[in-house]
């Protein structure tokens, strides 16, 4: 995801990729609301990207979390992983709750509406 660049063309190859990549991926329902987990996901983000790299504090030498980053757990491009899950996530739960929210359309016509909108 380009910074700034945040167009409609963007989201959706973000949510391609995304759902591409996660396609083998058991679905899973969680009993916290999806906006306490996208701020947490955002905060996350924000922790990855201010400890990824090691710092020194009050004469301490502190490992980054790019020390873990060869064991798969956290790479370079983690925060910015989570970010863009975190706007597909965002972008997929808008459509699919405008679509529940249009009184004026019929079941079948909605679902094959929000197909179209995947």
């Amino acid at each position: 995801m380009d910074k700034g660049k945040l167009d409609q063309g963007s989201i959706e190859k973000l949510i391609s990729s995304w759902a591409e990549k996660t396609s083998e991926q058991e679905e899973e329902q969680s009993p916290i609301p999806i906006k306490v987990l996208l701020g947490e996901a955002v905060d996350l983000a924000s922790l990855v990207d201010s400890h990824f790299e090691p710092r020194r504090l009050k004469s301490r030498d502190l490992p980054g979390l790019g020390a873990v980053a060869g064991t798969g757990a956290v790479g370079a491009s983690s925060s910015r992983e989570i970010r863009e899950l975190g706007l597909v996530i965002s972008s997929v739960h808008a459509r699919i709750t405008v679509l529940i929210e249009k009184p004026d359309q019929e079941p079948i016509e909605r679902g094959n509406s929000w197909r179209r909108s995947c």
